[in-house]
């Protein structure tokens, strides 16, 4: 009909304008800025309380025919400076995001349905370990209470009578990112030093100590950015790339990024 396709040619306008526009020149700062929009994190952009706001974040085995290792972890702060979240001290991917090694992440978004739109955000780089006090403020209680209470749990685990055969179990898999994890034996004992541990919270009575050895903080620092949107009103991804300049530092020592180009959508 007229009206189809007078709407058809207005979403095709719309589209065309949306391609010709670059969305920003700092992905990070964009970043933030759609997550205060979504009501996540505050102006200083870290996240807001009760708030479920996460991404996937992939490193490489050290044995190449391994899978990579996939995490999902939460959003601490988005800035300038990176991406800030926090994972169990002492897991392989915590020592292997030490070191620099490349990594992934993805972040998904919204819907794809009429009237609303889905949002993917792709990038590369490397993590950096920071300070735990600069997250703590803003960590959830159960995600705090989560980390040190399976710290408490492997380190019971470790002095029990089968901690020889685990630990000739996990030499002879030294290799591999999936090594170090924890079998659950009974769900009970699991809960009840998991409440322990919640009730100690309250009180206030964990140490400085046990949270730095239970939590380590990294931030992510991406070198290359992707930012996906499609919706039933488009008639493709619109798909924008930024990259870092190869050389030239800003005055807080920050590389800055090139001007985002438009990728093909495949």
């Amino acid at each position: 009909t007229t009206t189809s396709f007078s709407a058809s040619k207005t979403r095709i306008r719309t589209n065309r304008r949306m391609m010709a526009t670059a969305p920003g020149s700092d992905p990070l700062f964009l970043l933030k800025e759609e997550a205060m929009k979504r009501q996540q994190c505050d102006s200083s952009g870290y996240r807001l309380p009760d708030v479920f706001w996460a991404f996937s974040i992939a490193i490489q085995s050290d044995d190449l025919m391994m899978p990579p290792s996939l995490r999902t972890v939460s959003f601490q702060r988005v800035s300038e400076d990176g991406i800030d979240f926090c994972i169990k001290r002492g897991s392989k991917a915590a020592k292997a995001f030490a070191t620099g090694q490349p990594v992934s992440i993805l972040l998904q978004q919204g819907k794809y349905e009429f009237g609303e739109s889905i949002l993917q955000w792709r990038a590369g780089g490397h993590c950096e370990a920071i300070p735990i006090e600069d997250l703590l403020p803003v960590i959830p209680d159960y995600t705090i209470a989560g980390m040190v209470a399976s710290k408490r749990f492997q380190q019971q685990q470790q002095h029990s009578t089968d901690s020889n055969a685990a630990a000739a179990a996990t030499e002879s898999s030294a290799g591999s990112m999936f090594s170090h994890r924890t079998v659950v034996q009974s769900s009970t004992q699991v809960t009840s030093v998991i409440q322990s541990t919640i009730a100690e919270m309250e009180e206030g009575t964990i140490s400085e100590k046990e949270l730095e050895n239970s939590i380590k903080a990294f931030r992510f620092h991406p070198d290359r950015v992707e930012r996906m949107t499609a919706s039933p009103d488009q008639i493709m991804w619109i798909r924008w790339e930024w990259e870092r300049e190869s050389s030239g530092d800003c005055p807080e020592g920050t590389i800055l990024w090139k001007e985002p180009v438009m990728l093909l959508p495949h």
